[in-house]
């Protein structure tokens, strides 16, 4: 327990520590969908170790967003290396990316969804579920430091869980016309 305990502690501090050495934003265009195959191919040690099946329906022919790449990489890593701790050995993980003409907002966005099998959101699900959505929505670093990086660029950062135990997280980047 000391020794897990340990890792995690550790794995937080380098969380931190990297978040912290991040620069001040500065937008240019960033290919989402590139950066995306990056980071699966840094994590496919860890995706073979677990045996996860990686579904991807990643838009390649508009997929630029207007963000900072070192805190869009940074963000997708955290958001990506949390949902390898939640999703059990031997399960999907699908990552989809669209570009989308028009958002809520009015702005086009490139939308990031990331979904998986997730036994313990129905679970907290139950019972006061406002409560265990906030619990779980910030039950990590990783998420709040992700969400405050995607906010700081105009995009907006959603995770939310389902009845059917699974967890999505959505991201809305801002991109141009």
């Amino acid at each position: 327990v000391v020794a897990s305990d340990l890792a995690r502690i550790e794995r937080i501090l380098d969380q931190l520590s990297g978040f912290a050495a991040l620069k001040p934003v500065q937008t240019a265009p960033v290919d989402v969908a590139a950066l995306i195959e990056d980071l699966l191919e840094e994590r496919r040690g860890q995706i073979q170790a677990r045996r996860l099946l990686v579904l991807k329906e990643i838009d390649t022919t508009s997929p630029l967003a207007l963000c900072d790449e070192a805190q869009l990489r940074f963000a997708h890593g955290a958001l990506l290396d949390r949902a390898f701790e939640w999703v059990p050995e031997q399960a999907d993980l699908y990552l989809a990316s669209k570009h989308h003409p028009s958002g809520l907002r009015g702005d086009p966005p490139v939308r990031v969804l990331i979904r998986f099998h997730n036994p313990r959101s129905a679970a907290e699900a139950e019972g006061a579920e406002a409560a265990q959505d906030l619990a779980l929505r910030y039950a990590s670093i990783e998420i709040v430091l992700a969400e405050l990086l995607i906010g700081s660029q105009a995009g907006t950062l959603t995770v939310d869980t389902s009845d059917a135990e699974e967890t999505v997280i959505l991201l809305d980047l801002p991109a141009p016309a």
